[in-house]
């Protein structure tokens, strides 16, 4: 329950509750701390004359730093009770002071002993200056758990986000960084940007990772272009410059890890001030280390889909239409992947990894007989290659072609699901593509002939869950 609003709390008062059944108690306490500050931030109060109404008030202020508790209220206990549910209930951080004018019938160590609270006052010996020094120390208190709990769940989220990181989704990744990182920093509703730009390539247009505030979506910007003339030239100082720096429209933080530069701007003046600096330049890093590691990945994909799309045209070399044809097939597989995707019958088996490779894996259909392409393909899954990425799923296509899903395929004998989803898949989109293709021997069927045949075929040779994703497919459509 000890969640901030989603508003700029750097300059906002502290919240104290007074609890107490007498209004000059709520009088009094209001006039010993007239005018204290602390940390910048004044004191704002709010009253409530009963434990149930203190309760209430505390849910429509989850911020509230201090609870001043009365013991004798409604009952002789009522304060110890309400001190009670307002931990039951989730409020774990604000700091609860005691004020009770008969001690005897609360005796201050048994209170200290059985109840978290964080102080014990005696009305008739209370002075002004014990009141301010209790105040101050539990504000102080609370702001320290306070600190301590946003690094909680900012690292809590990057943990949330590093588990769940997706090469081909790095803004995604980057957006739920840069979310956590406006709670570390306590930046509220700030505006802010990443903007990012290889280390070696300082002449490069710098490119905008995401941006997080007040922005409406249609509004956020994607380019350095889309941001103020002020603002975009001190990101680009910054960057130049390899060092953080300030400016009438804001402030930027500059990392720099694994050949990647970025700079995280945030508007108005003095932010950043209450984060922790070190946690910060590794939170950045670890961004830089991401977007590094997203570039490499993809330079590694693109080699890695040329090398299997040569080997593919390798094997098509008998028809001169082959590299259209291959196409087709793997817009039809990924086509039928996604659908497959959307209804959720496959639940993790069809993730977006799979839908991904199965459009290059399916192209290398035609290379059964290449033993050497096998043993590779093989190799490659022995290491520990997920049979989701491309190379896995080329694997179980070559290795489950020319089953049926009826047994009566081989080399196997195998039948339903003991048949690799992704070959399943691909001899449906194959079977089709080959039948509209023009073949040396005979010419295209056309697309309702090959639809028919296709379906023909459903619950024997081919899978019918993969057929009925091939016919929804091509009323879209797709592959016609």
């Amino acid at each position: 329950m000890d969640k901030r609003p989603f508003a700029s709390t750097v300059s906002a008062p502290w919240k104290l509750l007074v609890v107490d059944d007498d209004p000059d108690v709520h009088e009094a306490t209001r006039m010993a701390l007239r005018g204290v500050t602390f940390r910048g931030r004044a004191l704002e109060f709010f009253g409530a004359y009963s434990g149930a109404q203190a309760l209430e008030l505390l849910q429509e202020q989850p911020d509230t730093a201090i609870v001043f508790l009365d013991v004798v209220m409604e009952t002789d206990d009522a304060g110890l009770r309400t001190a009670l549910h307002i931990r039951e209930r989730g409020f774990r951080l604000v700091r609860l002071i005691v004020r009770t004018g008969f001690p005897g019938r609360a005796p201050e160590r048994q209170v200290i002993t059985d109840y978290d609270i964080h102080d014990y006052q005696d009305k008739t010996g209370l002075s002004a200056q014990k009141l301010f020094t209790s105040v101050i120390s539990a504000l102080r208190a609370y702001d320290d758990l306070q600190a301590l709990e946003d690094h909680r769940r900012g690292l809590m989220g990057v943990l949330e986000a590093s588990s769940s990181f997706d090469f081909n989704a790095v803004q995604r990744y980057v957006s739920r960084m840069l979310a956590e990182f406006t709670d570390l920093a306590r930046l509220g509703s700030t505006n802010l940007v990443a903007v990012s730009r290889l280390s070696a390539n300082t002449l490069a247009v710098p490119a905008v990772l995401a941006s997080f505030g007040r922005w409406d979506d249609a509004d956020a910007p994607g380019s350095l272009e889309e941001l103020s003339a002020e603002v975009s030239l001190l990101i680009v100082e910054s960057l130049d410059a390899r060092r953080a720096l300030s400016g009438t429209c804001g402030r930027t933080l500059f990392a720099h890890n694994r050949g990647v530069d970025l700079v995280v701007f945030a508007a108005g003046e003095d932010v950043f001030s209450q984060a922790d600096a070190v946690l910060l330049d590794m939170f950045l890093m670890n961004v830089c280390q991401a977007v590094s590691n997203h570039t490499s990945y993809s330079e590694m994909a693109l080699d890695r889909d040329a090398v299997l799309r040569a080997l593919a045209l390798h094997g098509e070399q008998w028809d001169v239409h082959a590299a259209a044809e291959l196409d087709r097939l793997s817009a039809l597989a990924t086509a039928m992947a996604t659908r497959l995707q959307t209804t959720l019958t496959y639940g993790t088996a069809v993730d977006a990894r799979f839908v991904r490779g199965i459009g290059v894996a399916s192209q290398l259909h035609d290379l059964g007989s290449d033993a050497v392409l096998i043993h590779v393909l093989s190799q490659q899954a022995a290491a520990g290659r997920s049979e989701t990425g491309a190379l896995g799923l080329a694997r179980a296509i070559l290795a489950g072609q020319n089953e049926h899903f009826d047994g009566s395929g081989y080399p196997g004998r195998l039948a339903g699901d003991a048949i690799a989803l992704a070959a399943r898949l691909v001899a449906v989109a194959n079977a089709y593509v080959a039948m509209t293709s023009t073949r040396p021997n005979r010419p295209a069927f056309d697309a309702d002939s090959a639809q028919a045949l296709v379906q023909k075929g459903s619950g024997t040779q081919f899978d019918p869950r993969m057929v009925e994703a091939l016919v929804d497919v091509l009323a879209h459509g797709i592959g016609t």
